[in-house]
């Protein structure tokens, strides 16, 4: 009856280990879950701002072109080409 008695305490010890390790796993899970979605989130965030940029870098690129030349600065506009001499020559 001793030998029982054990085998039923080793039992009871493994299945209250088998619930803490449980309750650990759905609390990883939970944290995992709010992860994925923040990261949804910022993905969504991140491919917005691309398709903003993606509008405005020409007409900004052609500004910034514009300012550096009355500037007097001569520099390389996006396609690795240096600024016309001329204002008009540009549009």
């Amino acid at each position: 009856m001793d030998s029982e008695y054990h085998s039923r305490d080793v039992i009871l010890k493994i299945d209250s280990k088998i619930q803490e390790l449980e309750k650990k796993l759905d609390i990883i899970i939970d944290k995992l879950e709010r992860v994925e979605s923040g990261t949804s989130k910022m993905s969504d965030h991140i491919d917005f701002i691309s398709n903003v940029y993606v509008k405005v870098q020409r007409p900004l690129d052609w500004m910034c072109d514009k300012v550096n030349y009355m500037r007097g600065s001569k520099v390389e506009n996006t396609n690795g080409k240096f600024l016309n001499s001329n204002v008009e020559e540009q549009d």
